[in-house]
C-alpha cells in the first residue's frame, strides 16, 4: 500500500499501483485494531460496496481480516454509502465501512469509515496508517461470524413512510440519472413503491464502467440527463454521484443547481416549521446566500471543507441542516444528520409539492451573485509556500481582511476570493464572488498577481483564461 491511500476523508487510491488487493487484508486487521481500541464493546460492523470491478476482492479481504480479529461482518452488498450510515442506525453494529471512490474513474476504490456513528477522517485516518505499517494486529481465539443483510428494502420503506405526500403524486415529475452508479440499486424499489408515474430514470443499471463520470457538480456529465430532459416539458432534473451520497437540480427551465444554491432552498424550508434554526456551510458557500439567509434569521456556522468536518460541526452546535458546495447535504431535520443524495431528492420533491411552485421559481427567488471556480494543478512540495505568499499579498493589501479556517479567504467591500489545496488531488480550489462582473473580475486579477510567481504561467493563464 502506499502512504497517498490514507487521505482526509478516506482511504483511496488506484487499485494495483496504490491500493493493493493482497494487502487489504493487512488493512482489515489494522482497522480491527482500531475500531477495537476507539470501542472496547465493538462486536460487529457493517460493510457496504459499490458496483465497481474489484469492490467484491476488496470486500472479501476485507470482511476475513475483521473476522479473524474477532469481530462480526454484516455484508450489506452493493449499496449506497447512505445505506451503510442507516446500518449504524437501524443494525446492532457498532462500526460501518463503505468500499468506493464515489466519482472517481472505475480504477479507483477505497473506503469511508463509520465508528460510534461517526465519520473516521483526519488524523485518526494517519493512525490507522500507522497501525497498518506496525503491524498492529487483535489476537482473538474467537472467529467473527458473517451474515448478509440486504437493507435497501427497509431503506426503501423508511423513506416512504417519512414522505406520505409523495405516494401516488403525479406532481412528482423529475428525471433521475443514477450515473451508473449505486442509487441505481434503489430507485428502481423506491420509484415502484412511491408510485410514480411521472418519474423516469436513466443509466440505472449499477456497472463498473458507467457511460459518464458520476460526478453531479460538473453539468458536462448531466449532458445526456438535459438532453432527455427536453422529451419531459416541466420536469426537474436529478443526477447522483456513484455512491449516492450527492445529488445536484436541474430546473424546469435548464438552470443547474448545486449546493448553496440548493441548500439555501431547504434551509428555507426548515425555517418554516423551526424558530430556532442553524445550519452549517463550507468555507466555500456563497457569502451573498449566507447573509440573505441571515435576514430570515438562519443562523450560519462555518466548516472547513468536507462532509466529515461539517457532520462534527452539526453535532457540537445541533445545526439542523449541513450544506457542502459539493452537494452534500447533511439533514439532521426529521433526519439522521448524514449525507444522503436520495433522502435529499426526495426533500427537494417535498418543498416542490407543499409549496405549489417550480424549482426554477425557488431559484429565482434567491438573491442574484456573480461567482467564479477555478483549479489549479500544483507540485505538492511547494502548497505551503503558495499559500503563505497569498496570505501576505493580502495581508498587506489594505482593502482585504482574511480568515484561515480552510486555506487563505480574502474578504474585500465588493465581494470575496478563497484559495485553498484540495484533500484529494495536487489541486489549488479557488472561488470567487461579487455583486456584479467588474468587481468580480477585479477580484480575480487580484489572486492571479498573487499566484503568478509560484505557479506555472500556462496553468496559470489558462485557469484565468487569459
Amino acid at each position: 500500500m502506499q502512504s497517498s491511500i490514507f487521505k482526509v476523508y478516506d482511504i483511496r487510491g488506484i487499485v494495483g499501483s496504490e491500493l493493493v488487493l493482497e494487502n487489504v487484508y493487512n488493512l482489515a486487521q489494522a482497522l480491527a485494531f482500531y475500531y477495537k481500541e476507539h470501542n472496547p464493546n465493538l462486536t460487529t460492523v457493517a460493510i457496504g460496496r459499490d458496483g465497481r470491478s474489484h469492490s467484491l476482492s476488496i470486500f472479501d479481504e476485507l470482511s476475513r481480516g475483521f473476522m479473524d480479529s474477532g469481530i462480526n461482518v454484516i455484508n450489506l452488498g452493493v449499496c449506497t454509502t447512505p445505506i451503510m450510515y442507516f446500518a449504524q442506525e437501524k443494525l446492532p453494529v457498532q462500526g460501518g465501512l463503505m468500499i468506493t471512490a464515489s466519482h472517481n474513474p472505475p480504477e479507483y476504490n477505497g473506503l469511508k469509515l463509520m465508528l460510534n456513528k461517526n465519520s473516521v477522517f483526519g488524523d485518526e485516518i494517519q493512525r490507522i496508517e500507522q497501525y497498518y505499517q506496525t503491524k498492529r494486529v487483535l489476537t482473538s481465539s474467537l472467529k467473527g461470524s458473517l451474515i448478509s443483510h440486504d437493507l435497501g428494502v427497509d431503506y426503501v420503506y423508511y423513506l416512504v413512510e417519512q414522505f406520505p405526500e409523495l405516494v401516488g403524486s403525479s406532481d412528482v415529475q423529475a428525471v433521475i440519472d443514477c450515473a451508473n452508479g449505486t442509487a441505481g440499486s434503489v430507485l428502481p424499489l423506491l420509484k415502484e413503491k412511491f408510485e410514480w408515474k411521472n418519474v423516469h430514470l436513466i443509466y440505472e443499471n449499477v456497472s463498473a464502467n458507467p457511460d459518464h463520470q458520476a460526478d453531479p457538480t460538473n453539468i458536462k456529465n448531466l449532458a445526456q440527463l438535459k438532453k432527455e430532459l427536453k422529451k419531459y416539458p416541466n420536469h426537474v432534473g436529478i443526477g447522483f454521484d456513484g455512491d449516492a451520497d450527492r445529488m445536484s437540480a436541474i430546473t424546469e427551465k435548464g438552470v443547474h443547481l448545486v449546493g448553496d444554491d440548493l441548500g439555501s432552498i431547504f434551509a428555507t424550508e426548515i425555517k418554516k416549521s423551526n424558530k430556532e434554526c442553524s445550519i452549517v456551510t463550507d468555507v466555500t458557500f456563497s457569502h451573498v446566500l449566507i447573509d440573505w439567509l441571515k435576514q430570515i434569521d438562519i443562523t450560519n456556522i462555518t466548516s472547513r471543507v468536507g462532509h466529515a468536518y461539517i457532520k462534527q460541526a452539526m453535532k457540537k452546535s445541533n445545526a439542523l441542516l449541513g450544506i457542502e458546495l459539493s452537494c452534500h447535504f447533511c439533514f439532521a431535520d426529521k433526519y439522521f444528520g448524514f449525507d444522503d443524495g436520495i433522502y435529499a431528492m426526495l426533500r427537494l420533491f417535498s418543498v416542490l409539492i407543499s409549496s405549489q411552485q417550480t424549482l426554477q421559481i425557488h431559484y429565482e427567488k434567491l438573491p442574484k451573485r456573480f461567482g467564479s471556480a477555478l483549479r489549479i494543478p500544483y507540485e505538492p512540495k511547494q502548497k505551503d509556500v503558495i499559500i503563505e505568499h497569498v496570505k501576505k499579498y493580502f495581508s498587506d493589501n489594505p482593502d482585504s481582511n482574511i480568515t484561515t479556517l480552510d486555506g487563505i479567504c480574502a474578504l474585500m467591500p465588493y465581494g470575496w476570493g478563497l484559495i485553498r489545496p484540495s484533500n484529494t488531488e495536487p489541486v489549488l480550489s479557488l472561488r470567487f464572488e461579487s455583486m456584479n462582473p467588474v468587481t468580480l473580475a477585479h477580484i480575480k486579477k487580484d489572486f492571479y498577481t498573487a499566484l503568478r510567481k509560484h505557479l506555472d504561467s500556462n496553468d496559470l493563464k489558462t485557469a484565468f483564461k487569459l
